[in-house]
């Protein structure tokens, strides 16, 4: 009788435990599960009864096919749940999915080895919570960042802006349907996206008249207001065109309108619900942020269109355009002809006075600061002309001995201060012997620096990073590996297009518009390189090699001390130089500082001169300026090499890509662009005369 007692308490005990159970799982908001051995279903609380519309009988003792999950989500659910019992590990993961009862969302859920008293995993408990409004929040982000990057990249306007109906349509789980209308000169509305909707609806609502009194979309782009319709069947302004949504479904609607910078109405962004009720605070804001990418989508495509309207029927702004655009080009290469023509002989003299032995210190001094700054200004003078060469896609590479352990160094010494704050080592296997290279320093620096940069990105805390160097016969190995996020593979062939980040959670996490490689690939193919990407995967690092040819100790050309001073040099016999030049200061310079150098130097102040001096004299080299007093540079070389055979050397402070051809075609060996470096000058003198006497 007493163990009979004892018995009935326990289980009167036992039952009040799991009404207790059952009671604080169902009250909380996540669902909370359990699953047996063979990945069925012991238990589920209350919310995710309700989620699926089912009883805990219809549940219990079935697995994710029998509960009619998707064929791929439910063969993902159930290896997991077979791994966890496997591991003894647990798991997380999240994904979106839609009940039988058509409640869409994402959810992430954990699940967990329960484990029994001999150690092994008796059951596995999960936990599932709905991360709707943070995934949207992320997908949000992330669509405008690609709305943005299809703007940048030139889609076509119906591309775009169907694409941010469809982000609407998407943050409502797909419960709305989202149009847009474009308002015309006239006052009409267009159809500018709309791809949710039939075209027999579109046709009808497209070329309606803007009126307060018609519609949402037609009112809100009248009153310059948000309108909102919560019933369309009984609002008077849809009498007359109500049987078009109520027709799809459509029980209510609500507009806004795009404005433009200067406050027109562009158009106006629709949306339509199939139940009766106002836009939520959310759904506002959505369509706030995409309304202004509308709107820059829009002004662009409109201001496209009219430089199209006006380049077609307006030939003759047209042609003055292409004269605008002449004479600008013109001005930039005679305003270069004058700053660097006076500034010539000044260059030319400053290494001529370095050479006095004589000079006082103080004064080297002086002279070192005067020469730091008129190549300063030389270079000013360079950038303006490289305005028209960046705007026709042309990129001049100032080709130098690099040292590359040298650029790596300084590229890692950048990047160093973000990489101690992640916690990240970076460690520096430098072992290539031969490291030179012929290289743009500053482009080459570019480069490794934007690789050092995004793999100290793209590593957690903690990770770590390595250079490496290799030589292999006469090539030169630069490789960057990090233990960081990794590529995809579906990623790796696209990894280094303009825009290219891949869709996937990294691009949100760490943003960028996918430029950087897409440049530093550029910049080492102008070298005649090549750089390459590899990863095993997400979360396995990732490896960018470069592949670049080195240049021998013994032909190797280090970057020049801009503090030296020249060296006189004598070549081995005197080569004879017939200097045309109409700037007296020029030309004087000019011809002492060749004579100086060793070489036989006749001047000549035009190009009647020059002639008389070619008929009478023999010469190994013409040095002339282009623009002469009586004729120009080019008509004078061609005249010379009717008479004889002579190499020659254009010198001009245009420096123009149509500069350097016209040389070309008249004959000239080389350009040398003012102001001269005697240096240069001497050495474009060796290279074009090689030793070679005229030929007659």
């Amino acid at each position: 009788m007493m163990a009979t007692t004892a018995d009935s308490e326990l289980s009167v005990h036992l039952e009040r435990q799991v009404r207790a159970f059952e009671i604080t799982l169902s009250s909380i908001s996540d669902f909370a599960y359990i699953f047996d051995r063979a990945g069925r279903f012991l238990y589920a609380n209350r919310p995710l009864l309700d989620l699926w519309g089912l009883r805990l009988e219809d549940v219990v003792g079935k697995d994710f096919f029998d509960l009619k999950y998707p064929d791929d989500l439910a063969h993902r659910l159930q290896g997991q749940i077979e791994q966890v019992f496997q591991t003894g590990q647990r798991l997380s993961d999240e994904t979106p999915y839609s009940s039988p009862r058509g409640i869409t969302g994402y959810y992430e859920y954990i699940f967990s080895p329960v484990f029994a008293g001999d150690g092994a995993v008796e059951v596995v408990a999960g936990v599932t919570r709905e991360i709707t409004g943070r995934k949207r929040a992320e997908n949000l982000v992330d669509a405008q960042r690609k709305s943005l990057e299809m703007l940048a990249a030139g889609k076509p306007l119906g591309e775009i802006l169907t694409f941010l109906t469809g982000i609407v349509e998407e943050q409502s789980g797909n419960q709305s349907v989202a149009a847009i209308l474009l308002l015309d000169e006239e006052g009409r509305l267009r159809i500018g996206a709309g791809a949710s909707l039939p075209d027999d609806y579109n046709q009808a609502i497209d070329g309606l008249a803007a009126r307060a009194d018609l519609g949402t979309c037609s009112s809100a782009a009248v009153t310059r207001q948000v309108v909102i319709t919560p019933d369309i069947e009984n609002d008077p302004k849809w009498a007359c065109i109500k049987h078009l949504p109520l027709g799809l479904g459509l029980k209510a609607a609500w507009s806004r309108p795009i404005f433009a910078r200067d406050g027109r109405v562009l158009g106006t962004f629709g949306t339509y619900f199939r139940e009766c009720r106002r836009p939520t605070e959310r759904e506002c804001q959505v369509v706030e942020i995409l309304s202004h990418t509308a709107a820059l989508a829009i002004e662009r495509h409109r201001d496209d269109q009219e430089r199209e309207r006006l380049l077609t029927s307006e030939r003759a702004a047209h042609a003055e355009a292409d004269a605008a655009n002449r004479a600008k080009d013109k001005f930039i290469a005679v305003l270069s002809h004058e700053l660097r023509t006076p500034l010539s002989p000044v260059v030319m003299a400053i290494p001529m006075l370095e050479l006095d032995p004589d000079l006082p210190f103080k004064f080297r001094e002086d002279l070192a600061m005067i020469r730091r700054n008129i190549e300063l200004e030389v270079k000013l003078i360079d950038d303006l002309l490289d305005l028209s060469r960046i705007a026709s896609g042309k990129l001049r590479l100032e080709l130098l001995c690099v040292r590359v352990h040298d650029a790596l160094r300084h590229a890692i010494n950048i990047g160093a201060s973000d990489a101690s704050g992640k916690q990240i080592l970076i460690r520096q296997e430098l072992g290539a012997g031969n490291d030179r290279v012929a290289a743009d320093p500053a482009r080459l620096q570019q480069v490794f620096w934007n690789l050092v940069r995004n793999a100290v990105k793209f590593t957690p805390e903690g990770g770590q990073i390595t250079v490496r160097t290799w030589n292999c016969d006469a090539e030169l190995f630069v490789e960057v590996h990090d233990t960081g996020v990794g590529i995809p593979a579906e990623l790796l062939p696209r990894i280094f297009d303009a825009f290219e980040q891949g869709d996937v959670p990294t691009s949100r996490q760490f943003g960028g518009l996918g430029l950087g490689l897409a440049i530093a690939k550029a910049v080492v193919e102008m070298h005649h390189g090549t750089i390459t990407a590899a990863s095993p995967g997400p979360d396995q690092g990732a490896t960018f090699t470069i592949r670049l040819d080195t240049v021998s100790d013994r032909a190797a050309v280090e970057t020049p001390d801009p503090g030296a001073s020249p060296e006189v040099r004598h070549p081995a016999r005197q080569t004879r130089v017939l200097l045309v030049e109409d700037h007296h200061d020029t030309a004087w310079t000019l011809a002492r500082l060749l004579q100086l150098s060793g070489y036989h130097v006749r001047k000549a102040n035009d190009a009647a001169s020059a002639l008389q001096l070619v008929d009478a004299e023999q010469f190994d080299v013409v040095v002339s300026d282009i623009g002469l007093p009586d004729d120009t540079g080019y008509h004078l070389m061609q005249q010379i090499l009717q008479r004889c055979r002579i190499k020659g050397i254009a010198l001009s402070g245009y420096g123009m890509e149509d500069d350097l051809r016209k040389s070309r075609e008249a004959g000239f060996a080389d350009h040398v662009i003012k102001p001269v470096d005697i240096r240069h000058l001497q050495a474009v003198i060796d290279r074009v005369t090689n030793g070679a006497t005229r030929q007659a």
